[in-house]
């Protein structure tokens, strides 16, 4: 017999997810998982089967030489309705799109990197399980989650870790990626980045001049990434 505390909590889930409060996971709505694919597919890694959902997408963004792809890390769509209707991410919104499951960092930029779902790539939150090891990582500072000790000095790798291919690191464009300086190089970015260059910034005005700069000297196709 439930509780009065569940119920209570259940009464509340349901209100949430039937205000919006909440968004049920599901695969019927264009999702980040079709924003990952869309982007490979347009960085020559398509597969011709795209779905219905990823192909909308694709044509949002259209063919262009230059992309320019700009993650605003938790910055979900409910913030930019909140703008003014004359603001800039406001006035040139598009459309919204559906965050994976569970909507958190770790799972979210890992899916980016290989679009699929956190179920299938395996990073399923900042702590990750790593049971052949017999730890929990905070897997993208790529460290012990108890002791702050440097996982590959416990004879981790990177494919130990991250079992799923990075498809950004196979991109077929002049890719270049644009970090906070003190991420730019961790281990976590190689895994996503490959051997494409990376440019570590310490201002987003500077990071903005730097991709301005940047994709005026090159020519297409390009694709630059700014998180």
């Amino acid at each position: 017999r439930p509780s009065a505390h569940n119920m209570s909590a259940t009464s509340t889930f349901e209100e949430w997810v039937s205000t919006r409060r909440l968004v049920r996971p599901n695969q019927e709505d264009p999702s980040f998982v079709d924003l990952a694919q869309a982007l490979a597919t347009l960085n020559g890694l398509g597969s011709g089967k795209e779905r219905p959902q990823t192909r909308e997408i694709l044509d949002t963004i259209g063919e262009t030489d230059h992309l320019i792809f700009v993650l605003v890390d938790a910055l979900g769509v409910h913030f930019v309705e909140d703008l003014p209707e004359d603001s800039f991410l406001r006035s040139n919104l598009k459309q919204g799109i559906c965050s994976v499951y569970p909507s958190s960092t770790a799972p979210a930029l890992t899916s980016l990197a290989t679009a699929v779902w956190p179920g299938s790539h395996a990073v399923t939150a900042w702590w990750t399980h790593l049971p052949e090891f017999d730890l929990t990582a905070t897997i993208l500072p790529f460290v012990d989650r108890v002791t702050g000790e440097d996982l590959s000095k416990k004879n981790i790798t990177m494919e130990k870790a991250f079992p799923q291919i990075s498809l950004s690191a196979r991109f077929k464009r002049n890719v270049r990626s644009f970090l906070p300086a003190h991420i730019s190089e961790s281990t976590y970015s190689r895994y996503v980045r490959g051997d494409f260059p990376v440019t570590g910034y310490t201002t987003l005005l500077e990071a903005v001049d730097q991709v301005i700069e940047e994709t005026k000297r090159l020519e297409g196709p390009t694709f630059h990434y700014l998180y």
